[in-house]
């Protein structure tokens, strides 16, 4: 009897969130002998608290369940122990083996089938968010839906219209997907979601939806909701699993401070107790780190991330990461390397995410001189933004147009797109992504004579990296203090640029040196340069250089 009220008390204390209370109930209970549901109970404290031995409780509830007959019981637990290995180890061919139990100990019972329904759920959240395969995700995501209706289940089944919305938003359906995670969101801050992890699981939902379409508009007022709920109900762990994707918007808006402070302080905490968890968060502080300049910081936390139990949970965004940080380290080549390997990881129809890889594919491409490359992947960017048809993306797809227009000459148009970009960032309210389009504005103009403008779209630019604690990316090529005209050849900016140290006899390594790129970014500028000029063979740094002194570059 004492076991049973020690039960009873820690149950209470779980529906009340009182942790701690929870865990010494259940430990009381255990000291008069095994339980399951002590067990059970005690893990799902223990997780809470950000205890690693939680995986070990569960494994003793499995046991037990199934020692005393009751396989949806142990069903049950084979779940919520694989959600905590994938949390707390990233361990996933560990995950999936839990879920497979709980299928099989499921599937021929009728009256389990909301358990079966769940473990179903899981596996398409994998299928989703750790095998990027949206598409495939979503039949197992609708059949847990379903069943979870069916049953009356409310958690459960806001639980997978959420990830059922956050699918259809990878897979480039908005309207519907945010749609979705709305309903999802709204159900939780009714209170209509008991299940602290469920409630907590679709608000991260819908900011990795937002973060992933950049609505950052959308996002702050589910975070704000959020914060409403979990001061509510006094539930600070909802907020650390949320926080790290939300500074994700944060540096978006340009808020960041906040944004720092989160990840700091969260992926402080989680890579002590849920380590593969904190690779969200370090995957964005990365990307503050290179935003502000300190790239040897974010070297090292990419270094970090590419280990377990980091690296499951952080790729692809580690690898969109890495290429950032070449781009920025004026390594073009380096960076479209990582542009291409990012996209190969996604799967062909998850449009909102290959946004990003394409952007940075055609800046890299525009860095490394091949322009035509930069075109190619401009129109494939366009081509999804304006299915998509979002302001953020559609800024990005004149980013990248403008980017690839720059490099291969063409003012006029580089111009339009970048002014479209400017526009558009600004009213999506993403400040860091405006100053880039300002700066490429601004080479643009300069390039095509209107030094006047130029320079106003750089002090602009350069005020708001100044704002933001941001350094302005060396890829960008700066504006002469002389106009520059459209060249005959065809030759970028920084294509005239590298001739002009070639005229003046440095090699490929001081032109590196001088201009802070990598000799490989070098070697594919100089070979673009002589392909405009139609130099071959060992006469080719001649009739470059001939070249240059004819139009007055040298």
């Amino acid at each position: 009897m004492d076991a049973e009220a020690a039960v009873a008390r820690g149950r209470d204390a779980l529906t009340r969130r009182s942790w701690r209370d929870a865990r010494a109930a259940f430990e009381e209970a255990l000291a008069a002998g095994d339980r399951a549901d002590a067990y059970e109970g005690l893990a799902e404290a223990m997780a809470w608290l950000d205890e690693d031995g939680a995986i070990e409780a569960y494994e003793q509830a499995y046991r037990l369940y199934r020692e005393n007959g009751e396989p949806a019981a142990a069903a049950r637990v084979a779940v919520f122990t694989a959600m905590t290995v994938h949390d707390f180890r990233g361990q996933l061919a560990v995950v999936r083996g839990w879920l497979g139990r709980a299928r099989s100990l499921t599937e021929d019972d009728p009256d389990a089938a909301g358990i079966h329904a769940l473990a179903v759920g899981v596996d398409g959240y994998m299928t989703l968010l750790r095998d990027s395969q949206p598409a495939a995700a979503l039949p197992s995501i609708q059949e847990a839906r379903r069943v979870a209706h069916d049953l009356g289940d409310t958690g459960p089944e806001m639980t997978m219209l959420a990830l059922e919305g956050l699918a259809r938003v990878t897979l480039g359906d908005i309207a519907d997907g945010m749609q979705m995670l709305d309903e999802a969101s709204a159900a939780v801050t009714a209170g209509e979601v008991p299940q602290p992890v469920l409630a907590s699981t679709i608000y991260c939902f819908v900011i990795n939806a937002c973060e992933r379409v950049r609505d950052v508009d959308r996002a702050g007022q589910w975070c704000d909701a959020m914060a409403a709920y979990c001061a509510r109900t006094g539930d600070d762990v909802m907020g650390q699993q949320c926080r790290t994707l939300y500074a994700g918007v944060l540096l978006s808006r340009g808020i960041w401070d906040e944004a720092e402070s989160s990840l700091v302080n969260a992926t402080g905490r989680l890579r002590l107790t849920r380590p593969a968890m904190a690779a969200d968060g370090l995957v964005r502080l990365a990307d503050l780190r290179r935003r502000q300049g300190r790239l040897d910081e974010a070297a090292a936390l990419y270094a970090e991330l590419d280990a377990d139990p980091f690296r499951a949970q952080a790729e692809p965004l580690a690898t969109l990461g890495r290429g950032e940080l070449a781009l920025a380290r004026g390594d073009g080549a380096g960076a479209v390397d990582d542009a291409e390997r990012y996209l190969r990881l996604l799967e062909a129809d998850e449009r909102a995410r290959r946004v990003a890889g394409l952007e940075l594919l055609a800046r890299a491409h525009t860095a490394a001189g091949a322009p035509a490359a930069a075109r190619v992947a401009a129109s494939s960017l366009r081509a999804i933004a304006e299915q998509l048809a979002t302001t953020a993306i559609l800024a990005s797809a004149s980013l990248a147009d403008g980017a690839a227009s720059i490099a291969a000459g063409e003012l006029e148009r580089a111009r339009t797109s970048l002014e479209d970009a400017v526009d558009r960032f600004d009213r999506a309210g993403a400040p860091y992504d405006a100053a880039i389009a300002r700066a490429l504005l601004a080479a643009a103009l300069q390039a095509s004579g209107r030094p006047d403008r130029a320079a106003e779209q750089t002090r602009v630019a350069d005020a708001t990296f100044t704002t933001l604690g941001a350094t302005r990316p060396a890829w960008i090529p700066r504006a002469d203090d002389e106009p520059v005209v459209d060249d005959p050849a065809g030759l970028s900016v920084r294509e005239r640029e590298i001739l002009q140290l070639i005229a003046s006899g440095l090699s490929n390594e001081d032109i590196a040196a001088r201009l802070v790129l990598s000799i490989r970014t070098v070697e594919r500028h100089v070979s673009n340069i002589y392909a405009k000029l139609g130099a071959e063979g060992r006469h080719a740094r001649a009739v470059a250089t001939a070249y240059a002194h004819q139009h007055a570059l040298a």
